[in-house]
């Protein structure tokens, strides 16, 4: 290998002899040397043993261009960084890890160097040009797992082509698993996104359910609202379960859900079978009373026993309820009337109710439902928050609603109760609810005894609480003239559709008129040897009911129950 001159000048014949043999020397290993050769020729070959490289001389005779490596091994694996220099002309670079891949200067490897270049591996390979150089207008560019290019050098800069991958943001034939937590989901694809745009779509493996208006944030980019179409095309709020898998693409203003679940548009909320919502059942146990003494010593203070409890039994008077407990001490709201030990106690856990129910349909009210199975809720309204009172203090004389409510996130279930009927104050996580029941407390923020059975309410008296008897709403003995109103607030909740009236005539010669509006459904009529009664099922249509009676004995209107819109 030399760099002979290519010219023979006239000398002896030894002398010609040995010019011609260094001439064809340097012709047969094609001007080979660590420098250019001295004498240059338009299309002339030079290997640049310096840098590696197999160079040619341009046409104008004025530089030189890189024709292909010079190394033997064209495919080269890698898995930590070696910068590329002007000697990798044309190799296929194989690399597999994470890491950094460098560049020599862009005017060392020359206009035409290229390298193709192939992620073989599950890292991220990060490629960074010489110095202040940039990669397709970019400091850095990342690699995914799978992902393949050639990257070229115009003397200046860097580029890359053939990344196909890099654009549909490479999965390596899955998808990406979402992070978070719902309603609040992320997801981080490699490479990173950098910013929204319209049609941008990926393959999403959502790794949790959703809980209804819920977002996804791509490379902390801000969140957007996850949709899906519904049956008229409206975008509506998504349907996720939990490892479901989603093309979801952009659409310039939400992330649209192009696979969707069906959104259980069927379902009613609320809706719900073999329901049923019931008062603790009674307690009985044994203590120890003192005449006078508003504290009773008692056997067990075990299972459901609570501050409200009403209590009864020897030497304890009607209506009286428990205000503390402590230990085995139980203080009273009245004293007792006598002292005896062992006596049988009964308590009534009123304001502890269960709800049960074989099916009950759940909603966020932004068109989001789920149909919950075996439905068992029990909850106390002396309490807070799930299972409790959603917010506020507990008030007499109120009406309350009984509220299910669900964490999709943790398929969580529990008892609500609200002043609110359709906007309870929902526990963090419950997103779902429906609302099931109608409660009211008496003026010791006790609530009346009442048995549900699906839309049917009745009262339940309970000898020894404030409700001993159905609720009386008028009573006269005296002649009414048809129609005067009975107010119905304090006896229905506002959300009852039906009152159940108790139309009762005592004996004796009286008849008396009934009716949901100022005329009259229904008269009842008496005798001197038999008593009336009837329940009467009127449709609310005002905030009254009417009655009348002609007099000569007690004709009343009591409250039997309701029916629930």
């Amino acid at each position: 290998m030399s760099q002979n001159s290519l010219v023979i000048n006239d000398a002896s014949g030894a002398a010609v002899l040995s010019a011609i043999n260094a001439a064809l020397d340097t012709l047969a290993s094609n001007n080979g040397g660590a420098g250019a050769p001295a004498v240059t020729y338009p299309y002339m070959w030079w290997p640049d043993t310096a840098n590696g490289v197999l160079r040619q001389r341009n046409t104008a005779n004025t530089g030189w261009i890189v024709r292909g490596p010079l190394a033997e091994t064209l495919v080269v694996a890698r898995t930590a960084n070696t910068a590329l220099a002007a000697a990798d002309f044309g190799r296929c670079i194989i690399a597999s890890g994470t890491w950094t891949q460098g560049f020599n200067a862009s005017s060392t490897l020359g206009d035409g160097w290229f390298v193709e270049y192939r992620n073989n591996g599950t890292g991220v390979i990060t490629l960074d040009p010489f110095s202040s150089e940039t990669v397709d207008g970019v400091a850095t560019l990342q690699l995914a797992p799978g992902e393949t290019c050639c990257i070229y050098s115009n003397g200046t800069a860097l580029y890359t082509l053939g990344r196909t991958a890099s654009a549909q943001q490479s999965q390596v034939a899955t998808a990406f698993t979402s992070s978070g937590t719902a309603p609040s989901f992320a997801l981080t694809p490699v490479p990173a996104l950098t910013a929204y745009a319209a049609g941008q779509r990926f393959r999403v493996r959502f790794h949790s359910a959703g809980a209804g208006s819920d977002t996804l944030n791509i490379s902390t980019l801000g969140a957007k609202s996850l949709k899906q179409y519904d049956a008229t095309g409206a975008k509506v709020a998504a349907v996720i379960a939990a490892n479901q898998l989603a093309d979801v693409e952009h659409d310039g203003t939400d992330f649209v859900i192009l696979d969707p679940l069906p959104t259980n548009t069927a379902s009613i909320p609320g809706a719900r079978k073999n329901f049923k919502s019931l008062a603790g059942a009674a307690i009985s146990l044994t203590g120890t009373t003192v005449s006078g003494s508003n504290q009773v010593t008692a056997s067990t203070t075990a299972g459901l026993i609570s501050n409200g409890t009403y209590l009864t039994g020897s030497g304890i008077p009607a209506g009286t309820y428990i205000t503390a407990i402590n230990g085995m001490t139980l203080t009273l709201s009245a004293n007792a009337t006598a002292s005896a030990a062992g006596v049988t106690l009964t308590a009534y856990v009123l304001n502890n109710r269960t709800t049960t129910a074989e099916a009950l349909v759940v909603s966020d009210g932004a068109g989001n439902y789920k149909t919950l199975a075996n439905v068992s809720v029990t909850g106390n309204i002396g309490t807070a928050g799930a299972n409790g009172l959603d917010t506020g203090a507990l008030a007499a004389n109120t009406w309350y609603y009984e509220h299910v409510a669900y964490n999709p996130a943790t398929l969580a279930t529990a008892k609500l109760y609200s002043l609110s009927a359709t906007a309870p104050t929902l526990p963090a996580g419950y997103t779902l609810f429906a609302c099931t029941g109608d409660v009211r407390t008496d003026a010791n923020k006790i609530l009346l005894n009442v048995a549900q059975s699906g839309d049917m309410v009745t009262y339940s008296p309970l000898a020894g609480t404030s409700l001993t008897g159905y609720p009386l709403m008028a009573s006269s003995a005296a002649a009414l003239s048809f129609p005067v109103a009975i107010s119905i607030s304090n006896f229905v909740p506002p959300t009852a559709r039906r009152i159940l009236a108790i139309h009762q005539c005592a004996q004796g010669t009286t008849a008396t008129q009934l009716g949901s509006s100022t005329t009259y459904l229904q008269q009842l009529a008496s005798s001197t040897s038999n008593a009336q009664q009837v329940v009467t099922p009127l449709t609310i249509e005002s905030t009254n009911i009417y009655w009348g009676t002609a007099g000569g004995s007690t004709s009343s209107i009591l409250c039997y129950g309701w029916e629930r819109n």
